[in-house]
């Protein structure tokens, strides 16, 4: 016998699969209202026909059905013969690829019944006449949709249906249909509650849009990722990627955790591999608002959208969930994961079926050709790829944003061409570090010139500057990264009295190589709460890393001190956070400057651990001379009878002394309405030495 072409499903459904199977489950309801109706109730029931006459009843089987027909027991036995004809026409056409049913099923590894539960849930869906048949059944005009009561009568398998419906099962777990009870019965109990489809899965099964490929404010759809040839990074990198192809197209790497910090490609390694592979990839983001989803729910929702689509699923930062419900989703739905996670994980067991990809700052020859595809097409004046790179440690990401944002600003100074003003500012803004609460950044200012000091001091400050600036060239190209495993910092010790320079001189460097430069506040680091410490230069050791910036901790000491004999628990902890302090300054992979007026309190471990040692004498009397000589801006008004070289004689001071009385004595002149005198430049030094401590003989502070 040929499969019917009835009961009536609209012809707009496209999948063959589904408007048979659907055709099956109208049968079971058409056959169930057929019988109900020709048994009837007792016809003196005074509630008969309340809901529905037997007119309307025969009304909808008439038009449900073939054609017209007397209603006699010989139709139910044709309904049966075209419920069992109808079985192998829909496994037939469940296999074909084309088919949405068919895809949703095999995916989901759902079984026969548990098709035919989602089916019978849909069917309002897709007419609603049937929903009307339903509440014939049900005995109730408002509950047109099923019951597990009424899918009981219907599909008669009353095991079958309880394990279906149970909340771990596939369509409860999957989130196909839920149970919800009715509206005028809150508390109705579980078999007379109703079967109601997912409205994704509804919309997926009738045909969605090809627009309604990412259904979820919290799930977009990835751009096509560039082929493996054209993507930039390391060697190193590009050979693990090109490993990790065929174990995630046999489905062995189900969890691939990308870390590293925010900028260096974990974006771009995800699109490449799914791009290879020939899969879409899903993108899935923290839901925001009062109604979103909680992060495992909107993760499930997305793991499954990933399925029905055939694509790879990229987790954004931002869900606090554990690897292990990650590697269970993936597995759940065979799909891939890739999971973003900024910074690194601690050690730990991995899930079956992970592996852990590291991302790390590009080295200088990639960065450089970051530099030319980012700049490429936008004019430059002065501006070099190689020096780029050279100058500027920063991630694939920085690179593009900086490139992007030096073409706006040159564009707001009436330019069409990048300067390397532009592109200081850019890599300034785009890298900033948000430690306003643990540092505070300090603008460079000063210039060498301005800098006092011998010229040994002076020639090893400027071997430092040249060492930060060609680490790159050291450590890679001549391969001695290979033997530092723990870090590729330089750190640098400034050592001498107060006043001698030091902090200067950690702008001058940080100047020149155009660097951000963050003074470390100490009172906001240090914390009376054990462990609190740590977690703050956990922080400001990983934010200086990511935007390339270099740390100053000036009174070093305090945090750098020796440790002492442990006689109590406070000993013991304050042991500890030096501890931690040695071993995360060698693991530093950037700059750090520590300056202290007292070297014999520094700790031996952290001397040993520094690159470089400079030393900042007190200035003798030349030095302080030439300080006295630069120390007024140009645009200072200065008498003539202001002499430097008496003023170094008379006064045995530090740069630092020497800034503070030439400020004084201009606060002085301003209020006088003169220009600067030496008798203004001698009350000045005199409060100086007041405000030190020291004692005066008023002989030194007037002109002899």
């Amino acid at each position: 016998m040929a499969p019917p072409s009835w009961p009536y499903i609209p012809e707009w459904i496209q999948d063959r699969a589904l408007r048979t199977a659907l055709r099956q489950a109208a049968l079971r309801i058409y056959r169930a209202a057929f019988v109900h109706r020709l048994l009837g109730a007792d016809p003196e029931d005074p509630y008969r026909g309340l809901l529905l006459s037997d007119e309307e009843v025969d009304s909808l089987l008439k038009a449900l059905g073939e054609e017209p027909r007397h209603l006699s027991h010989p139709v139910v036995a044709r309904l049966e013969c075209a419920l069992e004809a109808l079985e192998p026409e829909i496994e037939q056409q469940l296999a074909l690829p084309s088919s949405r049913l068919g895809n949703l099923v095999a995916r989901l590894r759902l079984s026969p019944l548990e098709r035919e539960l989602l089916l019978l849930a849909l069917l309002p869906e897709v007419e609603p006449r049937y929903g009307r048949l339903i509440a014939f059944l049900q005995d109730d005009v408002t509950r047109v949709r099923p019951s597990p009561f009424l899918a009981l009568r219907l599909l008669g398998e009353k095991d079958g249906i309880w394990s279906a419906l149970l909340p771990e099962s596939a369509l409860r777990c999957h989130r196909l249909i839920r149970l919800e009870p009715p509206s005028h019965d809150p508390v109705a109990p579980f078999i007379q509650q109703v079967l109601v489809p997912d409205p994704r899965i509804v919309r997926d099964l009738l045909g969605a849009p090809e627009g309604d490929e990412a259904p979820f404010p919290f799930l977009s759809r990835a751009n096509p990722g560039r082929p493996f040839e054209e993507i930039l990074f390391s060697p190193r990198l590009k050979a693990a990627m090109s490993g990790l192809l065929e174990p995630l197209a046999r489905g062995t790497v189900a969890l691939l955790v990308l870390e590293g910090p925010a900028g260096s490609g974990r974006r771009t390694v995800a699109r490449a591999l799914a791009a290879a592979l020939g899969r879409p990839l899903l993108e899935l983001d923290r839901p925001q608002g009062d109604d979103a989803p909680a992060p495992a729910e909107a993760a499930l929702y997305a793991a499954r959208e990933a399925c029905l689509q055939g694509a790879d699923l990229l987790v954004r930062d931002g869900f606090d969930l554990p690897l292990d419900a990650w590697a269970r989703l993936a597995r759940s739905y065979g799909v891939t994961i890739y999971l973003s996670v900024e910074g690194l994980l601690p050690s730990r067991r991995m899930p079956e079926g992970t592996v852990r990809l590291r991302l790390e700052c590009p080295d200088a020859q990639v960065r450089q050709a970051l530099w030319q595809r980012f700049l490429a097409g936008r004019p430059c004046e002065g501006v070099s790829p190689g020096e780029l790179a050279s100058r500027y440690r920063l991630l694939g990401g920085h690179i593009r944003d900086a490139a992007a944002w030096a073409q706006g600003r040159a564009y707001l100074h009436g330019r069409k061409a990048i300067r390397p003003e532009d592109l200081e500012e850019a890599v300034s803004v785009v890298v900033m570090p948000t430690l306003d609460d643990l540092a505070r950044p300090v603008p460079a200012r000063h210039r060498w010139e301005e800098l006092i000091l011998p010229e040994d001091a002076r020639a090893h400050l400027q071997e430092f500057a040249a060492a930060i600036r060609r680490r790159d060239q050291v450590y890679d190209a001549w391969g001695f990264d290979r033997q530092r495993p723990m870090g590729r910092g330089l750190n640098a010790l400034f050592t001498g009295p107060s006043g001698t320079g030091k902090t200067m001189a950690a702008e001058i460097i940080a100047g020149e190589l155009g660097l951000p430069l963050f003074k470390i506040d100490l009172s906001a680091v240090v914390s009376k709460y054990v462990g609190e410490t740590e977690k703050h230069l956990r922080r400001l050791f990983a934010e200086a890393e990511r935007a390339n910036a270099i740390l100053f901790f000036d009174e070093a000491d305090a945090l750098f001190g020796k440790r002492s004999e442990v006689s109590d628990a406070h000993d013991r902890y304050a042991n500890i956070e030096v501890a931690y302090l040695l071993q995360a300054l060698e693991e530093h992979a950037g700059v750090c400057i520590l300056a202290t007026n007292l070297f014999g309190n520094m700790d031996d471990a952290f001397v040993r651990r520094m690159h470089f040692v400079i030393h900042f004498p007190f200035p003798d009397e030349l030095a302080r001379r030439r300080i006295w000589q630069v120390i007024f801006p140009a645009q200072a008004p200065l008498a003539g009878d202001v002499d430097p070289g008496e003023l170094a004689r008379r006064f045995r001071v530090t740069g630092g002394h020497i800034r503070n009385i030439a400020l004084g004595a201009a606060f002085l002149a301003a209020e006088d309405g003169q220009v600067i005198t030496m008798a203004h430049l001698l009350q000045a030094a005199r409060r100086e030495f007041q405000k030190m401590g020291k004692v005066i003989d008023e002989a030194d502070f007037h002109r002899g």
